[in-house]
Protein backbone atom coordinates (compact mmCIF):
# COMPACT_ATOMS: atom_id res chain seq x y z
CA UNK A 1 0.00 0.00 0.00
CA UNK A 2 2.81 2.16 1.17
CA UNK A 3 4.57 1.71 -3.00
CA UNK A 4 1.18 2.32 -4.70
CA UNK A 5 0.50 5.49 -2.51
CA UNK A 6 3.69 6.94 -3.26
CA UNK A 7 3.80 6.39 -6.59
CA UNK A 8 0.35 7.56 -7.11
CA UNK A 9 1.22 10.79 -5.36
CA UNK A 10 5.17 11.23 -5.78
CA UNK A 11 4.82 12.04 -1.91
CA UNK A 12 6.11 10.74 1.03
CA UNK A 13 3.82 9.64 3.66
CA UNK A 14 3.09 10.19 7.08
CA UNK A 15 2.24 7.20 8.68
CA UNK A 16 -0.34 7.49 11.68
CA UNK A 17 -1.38 4.61 13.71
CA UNK A 18 -3.59 4.37 16.82
CA UNK A 19 -2.56 2.06 19.84
CA UNK A 20 -1.71 -1.80 18.51
CA UNK A 21 -2.05 0.15 15.18
CA UNK A 22 0.99 2.30 15.73
CA UNK A 23 2.78 -0.69 16.70
CA UNK A 24 2.15 -2.17 13.20
CA UNK A 25 3.20 0.44 11.72
CA UNK A 26 6.65 0.64 12.86
CA UNK A 27 7.04 -2.94 12.69
CA UNK A 28 5.98 -2.50 8.97
CA UNK A 29 8.86 -0.03 8.21
CA UNK A 30 11.00 -1.74 10.37
CA UNK A 31 10.36 -5.41 8.16
CA UNK A 32 10.21 -3.97 5.20
CA UNK A 33 12.71 -1.18 5.39
CA UNK A 34 14.20 -1.75 1.82
CA UNK A 35 10.84 -1.35 -0.13
CA UNK A 36 9.76 1.69 1.90
CA UNK A 37 12.80 3.34 2.16
CA UNK A 38 12.53 7.36 0.73
CA UNK A 39 8.59 6.75 0.71
CA UNK A 40 7.90 7.02 4.74
CA UNK A 41 8.41 10.63 5.93
CA UNK A 42 7.46 9.40 9.20
CA UNK A 43 5.20 7.44 11.85
CA UNK A 44 3.18 9.10 14.59
CA UNK A 45 2.04 7.21 16.96
CA UNK A 46 -1.26 7.84 19.51
CA UNK A 47 -1.98 6.12 22.58
CA UNK A 48 0.49 3.61 21.63
CA UNK A 49 1.52 1.03 23.77
CA UNK A 50 4.79 1.18 22.65
CA UNK A 51 7.11 0.88 26.35
CA UNK A 52 3.93 -1.64 27.45
CA UNK A 53 1.24 -0.22 29.31
CA UNK A 54 0.53 0.92 32.49
CA UNK A 55 -2.01 -1.74 33.32
CA UNK A 56 0.29 -4.35 32.26
CA UNK A 57 2.84 -2.94 34.61
CA UNK A 58 1.12 -2.72 37.63
CA UNK A 59 0.03 -6.30 37.44
CA UNK A 60 3.27 -7.19 38.84
CA UNK A 61 2.83 -4.54 42.03
CA UNK A 62 0.23 -5.09 44.34
CA UNK A 63 -3.10 -2.09 43.68
CA UNK A 64 -4.62 -3.29 46.84
CA UNK A 65 -4.18 -5.86 49.35
CA UNK A 66 -7.74 -7.23 48.20
CA UNK A 67 -6.90 -7.42 44.70
CA UNK A 68 -4.03 -8.81 45.02
CA UNK A 69 -4.59 -12.39 45.66
CA UNK A 70 -7.52 -12.31 43.23
CA UNK A 71 -5.44 -10.85 40.16
CA UNK A 72 -3.75 -14.17 39.82
CA UNK A 73 -6.98 -16.09 39.26
CA UNK A 74 -8.41 -13.48 36.97
CA UNK A 75 -5.71 -13.90 34.60
CA UNK A 76 -5.64 -17.19 34.79
CA UNK A 77 -9.25 -17.07 33.70
CA UNK A 78 -8.85 -14.71 31.23
CA UNK A 79 -5.39 -15.85 29.17
CA UNK A 80 -5.83 -19.66 29.49
CA UNK A 81 -2.20 -21.14 29.01
CA UNK A 82 -1.05 -17.84 28.17
CA UNK A 83 -1.10 -16.42 31.82
CA UNK A 84 2.77 -16.92 31.94
CA UNK A 85 3.66 -14.52 29.40
CA UNK A 86 2.60 -12.23 32.03
CA UNK A 87 5.61 -13.31 34.22
CA UNK A 88 8.16 -11.62 31.33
Amino acid sequence: IISELHAQTGKRLLLIGHSKGACDAISAVSRFKQSVEGKVAGIVCLNAPICGSALAGSLSEPILDATTTALPRVAAHLLGPQVASLED
